[in-house]
């Protein structure tokens, strides 16, 4: 299946919810490629303006994690290539908090905006 990539920009930007990629268009995005062939890139200011987001209750909790689980296990994602450890300890532990059914506290946000400003794995 392929799937636009302006529609997985807008994704990876949470402007639009992955349900409205997938049922609109009835596509599996875990066994899809883009239009163009190219992954997205997801870099730390894609993570920090989301967890910012979610801060200032602009996004959910669960429309944070819905996006953590798309980027992290469809192929149709990639992490910056200066800061892919990073983003890649930050994004483990988002989906550790929703598999355990943790809560997504004030402080690791933060703690996790740090560690992407500086570019340091978790």
């Amino acid at each position: 299946m392929v799937v636009s990539f302006k529609q997985l920009e807008l994704f990876r930007d949470l402007e639009i919810r992955k349900s409205e990629i997938s049922e609109a268009s009835n596509i599996d995005l875990f066994n899809s490629k883009t239009d163009t062939g190219n992954t997205i890139e997801v870099c730390h200011q894609h993570v920090i303006m989301l967890l910012n987001k979610v801060k200032t209750k602009e996004i959910s909790e669960e429309h944070l994690l819905e996006w953590v689980n798309t980027v992290m296990f469809t192929d149709l994602f990639k992490y910056c290539e200066e800061y892919r450890d990073c983003i890649a300890s930050v994004i483990s532990e988002l989906e550790e908090i929703d598999e355990e059914g943790k809560e997504l506290s004030d402080e690791k946000i933060d703690k996790y905006i740090s560690a992407l400003v500086k570019n340091i794995e978790l």
